[in-house]
């Protein structure tokens, strides 16, 4: 079978692929899903034969602001049971786009990706706010002491790297090890701006072509 997320109902399937049948699973989290917000990835651990542990990620709205937020649970019959956080994105915000997000396993570790958000493009080159960045955690959600910026003042220990758009793939190269990610681009306009604003704050620029 497969599990599936639907991004705009806030579900996890259950589907047969061999029927077509589907069943939503029951127990999970109230998930906010409109405009870009929803839930968001699902996969396995890589040891799910021996754990069990399902991780997922949403958008969840607290007040009128909402953030991505990670849990794992297991799968017993057609309900998740024992469920935890792991994260939770700083900060939320009152908008309805950008939030990622794609989980990859390496090493017993989690890494995933947060949107900066749009309209808070700037703070993905801050080191205060999850905005903008590739996450890693170990697999129980705890910090990896050698996180790059684990210590230092007024940054957040679970950043891996940051600068990013919208990142909505995550993949290691398969022979050299390399992390990848997907930045979705414009359609026209967000670059040019963005490009400008960087100039203007004296940052490099390494642009697509536009």
């Amino acid at each position: 079978g497969m599990l599936v997320s639907d991004r705009g109902e806030g579900r996890i399937w259950r589907v047969d692929p061999v029927t077509g049948t589907k069943k939503a699973l029951a127990n999970v989290p109230a998930v906010h899903g409109k405009d870009q917000a929803g839930m968001l990835d699902v996969r396995l651990h890589p040891d799910y034969k021996t754990n069990g542990w399902v991780y997922f990620s949403y958008s969840m709205k607290d007040g009128g602001s909402t953030g991505t937020v990670v849990e794992r649970a297991r799968l017993r019959r057609d309900s998740l049971v024992d469920r935890q956080r792991l994260f939770t994105t700083h900060p939320f915000f009152d908008n309805g786009a950008h939030y990622g997000s794609r989980f990859v396993f390496d090493k017993g570790y989690l890494y995933f990706t947060v949107g900066e958000r749009y309209a808070l493009r700037d703070s993905s080159q801050l080191l205060g706010n999850h905005l903008g960045k590739v996450i890693r955690i170990r697999d129980d959600g705890t910090v990896p002491p050698d996180n790059p910026f684990v210590g230092r003042p007024g940054a957040r220990p679970e950043v891996w790297s940051y600068g990013h758009r919208n990142p909505q793939g995550l993949a290691f190269h398969p022979e050299t090890g390399q992390l990848f990610d997907l930045e979705h681009g414009p359609r026209g306009g967000d670059e040019l701006h963005l490009v400008q604003r960087a100039r203007n704050y004296g940052w490099p620029v390494i642009s697509s072509g536009m």
